[in-house]
């Protein structure tokens, strides 16, 4: 595998561990197993808020509001990584997201782009900080990003 596979196999193992019914468990250890210690999340509920203060939080601190949250009812994500860019040992991916309710749902509840960072750990690429804001009516995806 190259680098940019590599970094698209961890990307698609971060919605695949957060995807799954409502009474799925999630194997959060394998979760944060994709991140470095003290990696950085802003959500797009945080970098929606123009006006306000934007806060990174941690991923642990983030995998625990999902522990809740995706309790609550079923929800599938994926992407599609549009664009990976590799120099020597970093790199960073934009990807199209898409979540719904059920994995058949022909049409998302919601979408938006996602920066992902990474760093090349031996081997491997780890998650070194993400941040993400949903598609709106008064938003849209760019149009490079359209299907």
């Amino acid at each position: 595998m190259n680098d940019v596979e590599k970094i698209e196999s961890v990307i698609s193992s971060f919605y695949r561990a957060l995807s799954g019914r409502a009474d799925a468990p999630r194997d959060w250890g394998k979760f944060l197993a994709l991140f470095v210690p003290g990696a950085a999340v802003v959500p797009s509920s945080v970098a929606n808020a123009p006006d306000g203060p934007v806060k990174a939080i941690c991923v642990s601190e983030y995998a625990e509001r999902l522990r809740i949250v995706l309790t609550r009812s079923d929800f599938y994500e994926t992407a599609a990584v549009k664009r990976a860019e590799v120099f020597g040992n970093i790199a960073q991916a934009v990807c199209v997201y898409e979540a719904r309710q059920s994995p058949v749902d022909a049409e998302p509840f919601r979408q938006g782009v996602h920066y992902v960072q990474l760093v090349r750990m031996g081997e491997d690429w780890r998650i070194t900080g993400m941040i993400w804001l949903d598609a709106s009516d008064t938003r849209p995806l760019p149009q490079e990003y359209q299907r």
